[in-house]
C-alpha cells in the first residue's frame, strides 16, 4: 500500500507567493541561498516562517544552455530559479535553503554525462536534475545510479528510459509512446485526415514522435507517406517542405525544439500550405513570433497556462510577471523538477541519497499539472490536453486521462 504523504511547505509557500505576486507584480529569481530583497519580508512574514539561512543544500541541475535547444534551456531555468526563490523565501528545508548548480548539458549525452560527474565530484550536489533531450537524460542515468544520488526528470519523454530497471531514476511527465498512441485517433477523426507526412528533429524524443504516427495513423485509414527527418539546427528546410507538398498531404505531424519549430512554420506559412498542422507540444515563442504561420495548428500538450490546479495557479502568473510571457512545457517541468526535490528533501530527513531515493518513492504531492505519485519503476503520471490556436491564443480541446497509476 502507498503511504500518502504531502508537501507543506510547497502548499505554504505557493500560498505566500500568490500574495507577493498579486501585491508587487513581479519577482526576481536567485539561485543564492536567500530570497531575494523584494520578496523575503513579504514571504518571510507568512505563515512557513523566515527566510533560509544556513549552508546551502546543493542539487545539479542539467539544462541545454547553448545548441539547438538553448531556449528551452533558458526558460526550464527560469522556472527553476523560480521555484528556489519561492522555497528559500519561506524558510527552505527545514531551515536551510536550497542553491541550484547549474551545467549546460547542450542537449548531448556525452556533454550531460561529463556535467553530471562534475555536478557530482566536484559541486558535491545530492541530486541531480535534467537533462532534457531524452538521450541525454540517458546518458546521466548510470551517473546516478554510479554515485547512489536520485535523477529527477519532468521533462523526457522516451519510454524506454523507465524500462531501465534504474531504482535511482524518476520521471514526472507521460511518455512520448503512450501519449501519441492514445491521441493518434482522435486526431485521425476530428481532423478527418487522408493523408499525413512527419517532419521532425532527429533526436530521440521527437524521432519517436514521427515514428509513433507513421505507425499509429495507418490504423485508422490514414495514408502517412513520408517520415523526414533532419539535423536540429538546420535552418533550410524548403526541400522537405516541397516533398511532403508534392505528396499531396492534408496534415503534418512536426516534431521539434523552440527554434527549429518557429523556423519551420515561417518557411510553411511562406509556403503557402494550407493543410493542418500538428505539433509534439505548442510552445509560447511559435505564437509571439509567427503569429500567421502558428494561426489554426493542433499539438498535444503536457501543460498549457491555463492548468486549473492549485501550484499552476501561483506558478503560471508569477513566471509571465517575471519573464512576460506565458509559461509552457519546459518551463513548467523545470517548476515542477524543483519541486519534487524539496519535497522529497523534506521529507528525507537526511542528505543520504538512499533516504532522498525512498522519500521520492512515497511521493503523493500536487505539481503544476495537478497530483503526482510515482509506480514501482519511477514512471509519474498526468492527463495531457489537445491545444488548438485560435485567433492567435491556445485553446483546450480535449483532456485525455493517460493515467497509469491505480493508487489514490
Amino acid at each position: 500500500m502507498r503511504l500518502k504523504t504531502t508537501f507543506p511547505l510547497v502548499v505554504l509557500v505557493l500560498l505566500a507567493i500568490a500574495i507577493v505576486a498579486s501585491s508587487c507584480g513581479g519577482s526576481t529569481t536567485t539561485t543564492s541561498a536567500a530570497a531575494s530583497p523584494s520578496t523575503t519580508g513579504a514571504v518571510g512574514s507568512s505563515t512557513t516562517g523566515a527566510a533560509a539561512t544556513g549552508e546551502p543544500i546543493k542539487i545539479g541541475d542539467i539544462v541545454p544552455l547553448s545548441g539547438a535547444e538553448a531556449q528551452d534551456g533558458t526558460r526550464i531555468r527560469q522556472a527553476a530559479e523560480l521555484a528556489v526563490q519561492q522555497i528559500n523565501g519561506a524558510g527552505g528545508i527545514n531551515g536551510r535553503p536550497i542553491e541550484l548548480v547549474f551545467e549546460d548539458g547542450q542537449g548531448d549525452p556525452t556533454a550531460s554525462s561529463a556535467a553530471a560527474v562534475k555536478l557530482v565530484t566536484q559541486d558535491k550536489v545530492v541530486a541531480l536534475l535534467g537533462a532534457y533531450e531524452s538521450s541525454a537524460t540517458a546518458a546521466v542515468m548510470p551517473i546516478a545510479a554510479q554515485y547512489e544520488i536520485p535523477l529527477v526528470t519532468a521533462l523526457s519523454w522516451d519510454e524506454s528510459l523507465t524500462q531501465q530497471g534504474n531504482k535511482w531514476f524518476f520521471r514526472a511527465a507521460v511518455t512520448q509512446q503512450l501519449a501519441q498512441v492514445k491521441l493518434a485517433p482522435w486526431f485521425a477523426k476530428n481532423l478527418s485526415i487522408k493523408k499525413a507526412a512527419g517532419i521532425c528533429a532527429d533526436t530521440t524524443g521527437e524521432r519517436i514522435f514521427g515514428e509513433i504516427y507513421q505507425k499509429e495513423l495507418p490504423k485508422y485509414g490514414v495514408e502517412f507517406t513520408s517520415l523526414n527527418l533532419f539535423p536540429p539546427g538546420q535552418t533550410d528546410l524548403s526541400s522537405i517542405i516541397t516533398k511532403v507538398q508534392n505528396e499531396g498531404v492534408d496534415t503534418i505531424f512536426m516534431g521539434m525544439n523552440d527554434s527549429d519549430g518557429l523556423n519551420l512554420l515561417k518557411q510553411l506559412y511562406s509556403a503557402g500550405y494550407k493543410g493542418n498542422k500538428v505539433a509534439f507540444e505548442l510552445l509560447e515563442d511559435w505564437l509571439k513570433l509567427t503569429p500567421q504561420g502558428s494561426e489554426g495548428m493542433y499539438a498535444t500538450t503536457w501543460y498549457w497556462p491555463q492548468e486549473d490546479t492549485p501550484v499552476n495557479k501561483v506558478f503560471a502568473p508569477a513566471y509571465k510577471a517575471a519573464y512576460g510571457q506565458d509559461p509552457d512545457f519546459p518551463p513548467a517541468g523545470g517548476y515542477d523538477e524543483v519541486l519534487i526535490i524539496a519535497d522529497a528533501l523534506t521529507r528525507a530527513g537526511s542528505l543520504d541519497g538512499a533516504a532522498i531515493r525512498d522519500a521520492l518513492k512515497t511521493t503523493d504531492m500536487q505539481i503544476t499539472r495537478g497530483r503526482l505519485v510515482f509506480d514501482e519503476t519511477g514512471q509519474g503520471s498526468h492527463d495531457i490536453g489537445i491545444d488548438k490556436v485560435e485567433n492567435g491564443q491556445r485553446t483546450l480541446q480535449e483532456l485525455v486521462d493517460l493515467s497509469t497509476i491505480q493508487s489514490k
